[in-house]
């Protein structure tokens, strides 16, 4: 009896650790609200500081929340990602091992502009281009 137990324990974590995706994709709304924001202070400080052509999308994301890390909180160990187009930025939100998309905005529009969360498994790459909805 005490063999099958931890058996059956076994597998079950076996199974577990053998997902290729890890943890599924976070359905949650209330990470809309702190996406727009995040993509604001990108945007913002990409368009007005002028930052070097030649920063990395992670030297970018620092330096656009350097003045309040609280804006970074909320997505935990998800990662974002920056695309910038001269003064255009779109920030993408993945799981936390970079398999699925989650959320992508631009700052040039007022609405997260792909919401991916509870109705697809999108890859992690970026789909909008800030050419296309920045003009």
């Amino acid at each position: 009896m005490r063999k099958t137990v931890f058996a059956i324990l076994f597998l079950g974590i076996l199974l577990a650790a053998c997902n290729p995706y890890g943890v599924k994709p976070v359905n949650d709304p209330t990470l809309v609200p702190p996406m727009q924001k995040l993509t604001r202070a990108v945007d913002g400080y990409v368009r007005y500081d002028k930052p070097d052509a030649a920063m990395t999308p992670d030297q970018i994301l620092e330096k656009a929340t350097e003045h309040d890390k609280g804006l970074l909180t909320p997505f935990g160990r998800m990662s974002l990602e920056v695309l910038r187009e001269g003064d255009n930025v779109v920030v993408l939100l993945c799981d936390a091992y970079r398999n699925v998309a989650l959320m992508e905005d631009s700052g040039c529009t007022a609405k997260v502009d792909k919401n991916y969360m509870g109705s697809s498994t999108p890859p992690c790459a970026f789909t909008l281009t800030p050419a296309e909805l920045c003009e």
